[in-house]
């Protein structure tokens, strides 16, 4: 009987360790089932990102590029052709230098109060000192304690005082500095006080009239270029953020309708004009297939960005893939009801599909992990 369990536990353990040191995973049957596997496609692998953009025709916002003011004359109205460069319209010139003037004029009494109270604090501060002074000579004079016990107060409203003559000349810094920051700004509208036309087309709108506040925000007329192309424009984040992203293909989807699009740069004109103002000029896309049926304006277009694309390629799930300990990666191929290991060549890997370079063919049929 003690023979009997020993062979028992023997063969238990050898089973054991031969099944824990396979690497074949439990495979269903597939030819009966059909269940636990996938046959190898050709297909797309691609990594994208989606963003928001509008169908809108070629036009240009005229703003202010520095400064604020009262707008003076137009030369242009709806309608009027006109050149990149063109002057369009001039700022309130008389308005600019009263507020200037007024500027300067409250610069130079602050100027002056802060002067005033610094002296003022300056004499607080001499007078306590001279009366520190005076008490530590009466108590060492004197041998008087009371004294003494004077003198380390006045000596701590001292350095209060100095304390809050600290904080004073940096809160007078501080209004002086954004005073100067408006007086700037006030210089440099004057300096260019005339508005010019970022790009050739016709006047389409007003937006801001004679008479009216005008600043670097609000735009004061739009501008609709000579041919007036239709065009997909990326709605929320500047030139540089998108470019960077190594982007490999560009579509466009409206609906269900996906179509490819190839990035419009900026002119030079529209360059120049967008690097005086510091910011970086719209993203633009045109519609690179035939026979596109334009929307109409301002349809909300959805923009594929593809930083990885794999067109027309042998694809497998993911979950069928396996690495080993030297990470080379295999997958278990099904041949006649049996499982194979077959090493593979990857391309892009995302979380649905894996594109297979080599080691595979179409119409394989591949262990799925459950």
């Amino acid at each position: 009987m003690k023979k009997l369990c020993l062979i028992f536990l023997v063969s238990l353990f050898v089973i054991t360790a031969c099944s824990s040191a396979s690497p074949r995973p439990l495979l269903l049957d597939p030819v009966t089932a059909r269940t636990g596997s996938v046959r190898v496609s050709y297909g797309n692998v691609e990594v994208k990102t989606i963003h928001p953009g509008l169908v809108r025709v070629q036009s240009e916002a005229v703003r202010l590029e520095t400064g604020s003011g009262i707008l003076g004359t137009i030369y242009a109205w709806p309608g009027d052709e006109v050149t990149a460069g063109q002057l369009l319209a001039r700022l309130d010139i008389e308005n600019l230098r009263e507020r200037y003037d007024d500027q300067l004029l409250r610069i130079a009494n602050m100027r002056r109060l802060h002067s005033f109270v610094n002296e003022e604090n300056a004499l607080e501060i001499s007078v306590l000192e001279l009366s520190y002074a005076n008490t530590i000579w009466d108590a060492a004079e004197n041998f008087d304690t009371d004294a003494m016990e004077r003198a380390e107060r006045i000596r701590e409203n001292i350095e209060w005082a100095n304390l809050t003559k600290q904080q004073t000349i940096a809160t007078q810094n501080a209004s002086l500095a954004r005073e100067e920051r408006r007086i700037t700004e006030l210089r440099d509208a004057l300096a260019d006080a005339n508005i010019y036309a970022p790009i050739s087309g016709t006047i389409s709108y007003i937006a801001i009239g004679p008479g009216e506040w005008a600043n670097t925000f609000a735009p004061i007329m739009y501008i609709i270029c000579h041919n007036a192309d239709l065009f997909i424009e990326y709605v929320g984040q500047t030139l540089n953020l998108l470019r960077t992203r190594a982007v490999v293909r560009e579509q466009g989807q409206i609906g269900t309708t996906f179509f490819d699009l190839a990035f419009i740069p900026p002119t030079a004109e529209e360059q120049a004009y967008y690097t005086r103002r510091g910011i970086a000029p719209p993203i633009r896309f045109e519609v690179t297939c035939d026979n596109f049926e334009w929307p109409p304006i301002s349809t909300a277009v959805s923009l594929h960005f593809y930083s990885r694309f794999y067109e027309n390629v042998l694809r497998v799930p993911r979950n069928v893939l396996f690495t080993d300990s030297a990470l080379n990666q295999f997958v278990y191929r099904i041949e006649d009801g049996n499982q194979a290991q077959v090493f593979v060549t990857t391309g892009t890997i995302t979380e649905t599909y894996v594109a297979i370079l080599s080691g595979l063919q179409e119409g394989d049929e591949i262990f799925v992990r459950p």
